[in-house]
């Protein structure tokens, strides 16, 4: 039997510079790669169950923007229910900038103008017949 699964989270685009070392306080390092990754903790979640069959619908708040085709791409891809993802005209999907060393240390700045999810349901600015629909998808 197929588990289905709705994740209630964020959606950002990952910004990854990856260095021989990280920054100390004031000091900028060069030489870094650069990657963009879709990311966010609700999608990374949804995205993993769907990878393993689970039948998935992303409850979650993007930006009218680029940045929100890109950071949904994959989960698209990969049969994710996106019809509970809301476009907010007002705010820019979210961002994380990461600097990775090489080691595998790590250092993460999240940029979330969406506002907390709470937010949502408090203000219901999440239809209902869109979180239902999303909900039973």
């Amino acid at each position: 039997m197929e588990a289905a699964i709705t994740v209630v989270g964020s959606v950002n685009l990952d910004f990854v510079a990856t260095a021989r070392t990280l920054p100390a306080p004031g000091e900028t390092v060069t030489g870094a790669a650069l990657a963009r990754h879709p990311g966010g903790k609700g999608a990374n979640q949804a995205l993993a169950a769907a990878r393993l069959s689970a039948r998935v619908s992303l409850i979650a708040r993007v930006g009218a923007d680029a940045l929100a085709d890109e950071a949904l791409a994959l989960l698209k891809a990969e049969g994710v229910n996106l019809s509970g993802c809301l476009i907010d005209e007002s705010a820019p999907t979210g961002v994380a900038l990461i600097a990775v060393d090489a080691k595998g240390n790590h250092q993460v700045t999240n940029f979330r103008c969406q506002g907390p999810i709470r937010y949502w349901f408090w203000e219901d600015s999440m239809p209902e017949p869109e979180l239902r629909d999303a909900m039973t998808a």
